[in-house]
């Protein structure tokens, strides 16, 4: 009840008055840019956390079809064909032409997310998807971490004592990582690795899309250039190494577990799509709600993973099973998210109001003065 309340907390907040929640968030005056219908919101939040937690799950998959070559990395090309097709979204949003955008500062961060992205999917096909959610519910404190890096935020000392408690949660797993295996710790420090890079993404793009000033990328055209670029990469790695060594990397491997053409284009249509909805409406509540306030719900998706992995893949893979260990380890972890979160929404409530304060003032003296 927890989780869901924090949710819809940050939702009603992220319409309150009509007001972004991106400078709230970060202690800033709040602007007047108003906020999309709730029922909009709502819908774009349902399908961030759905294919969210579809997209790991797909993974996992992918990698027991026999296509999870760490050295191929064949899974990534539908990865960002999904998200860069974002794109199309410029059919009916108004925006300038993307020439006159500048797209290379889309490009460049899309450097840092295919590295993300990477260590994060690499890891969770050798740790398996449990592993992963535990984890990767820490990105929210790493946004925080960065962005207080970047200048973006300050940080109160109870925001710091969450970061702390997320800290130990991850201690936890990585302890209980080692007795999985050398493979599941490996997997595991990746994902740690991954994450990391995943929230710095979340600040870049939250400075390109949203504090750009007259430079602003518009939220979809960002992703799609990140996902194009990433694409492009992706691709020339196929045609460099993963083609030469194709009947090795790929053709033997799917051979023995026993999958079929029609199955390997279906995974890779499922990945496709559920990455094109994630991105999309990550995007757009980005924008709405800030990086903080989205990575949020990041934390609610990894839970979402954590309980839909062992009756899924328990049965055949001991690595996706409920143990003791990952319960403590997860309810530590998001505890910390939680709290930090609680803790984000009363420096917010303290901001708004010296604001309020320091308006109101010099009115009262001109007033007195009067």
């Amino acid at each position: 009840m927890q989780l869901t309340f924090t949710g819809t907390q940050l939702c009603s907040a992220a319409m309150g008055a009509g007001k972004s929640v991106a400078n709230v968030d970060n202690g800033a005056q709040p602007s007047v840019e108003k906020g999309p219908h709730i029922i909009v919101l709502w819908t774009l939040v349902i399908l961030f956390i759905a294919s969210g937690v579809a997209q790991p799950l797909l993974s996992s998959q992918i990698s027991y079809a026999g296509l999870g070559s760490k050295e191929a990395q064949l899974y990534m090309l539908p990865y960002y064909a999904g998200m860069a097709c974002v794109g199309l979204l410029y059919i009916c949003i108004p925006s300038k032409p993307w020439c006159q955008y500048k797209v290379m500062k889309s490009c460049g961060i899309s450097l840092v997310d295919v590295a993300g992205q990477t260590l994060n999917y690499t890891g969770n096909n050798m740790a398996g998807s449990a592993i992963f959610a535990v984890i990767y519910a820490s990105v929210s404190i790493w946004c925080g971490v960065f962005s207080r890096l970047a200048g973006l935020r300050t940080l109160t000392p109870l925001q710091w004592g969450a970061i702390l408690i997320v800290f130990g949660g991850l201690v936890i797993s990585a302890v209980h990582s080692v007795s999985g295996g050398q493979q599941v710790f490996i997997g595991a420090m990746l994902i740690v690795a991954g994450s990391m890079l995943h929230a710095v993404m979340y600040v870049l793009s939250e400075f390109v899309s949203v504090k750009g000033g007259d430079d602003k990328i518009p939220p979809h055209i960002n992703c799609s250039s990140m996902a194009i670029m990433s694409t492009i990469l992706f691709g020339i790695w196929q045609l460099v190494y993963t083609l030469p060594h194709w009947e090795t990397t790929i053709a033997e491997p799917v051979r023995e577990a026993g999958t079929t053409p029609g199955q390997v284009a279906l995974l890779f249509a499922a990945t496709a799509f559920m990455n094109f909805l994630h991105s999309a409406t990550f995007f757009f509540l980005l924008k709405w709600l800030g990086a903080v306030s989205a990575a949020v719900m990041k934390g609610l998706q990894a839970v979402l993973v954590f309980v839909v992995a062992d009756p899924i893949f328990c049965k055949h893979h001991k690595t996706q099973c409920y143990d003791t260990d990952k319960w403590i380890s997860l309810v530590v972890v998001i505890s910390g998210v939680m709290a930090y979160a609680v803790a984000t929404q009363r420096a917010q409530r303290i901001a708004a109001r010296e604001a309020t304060a320091a308006l109101v003032a010099p009115e009262q003296q001109e007033q007195g003065s009067v």
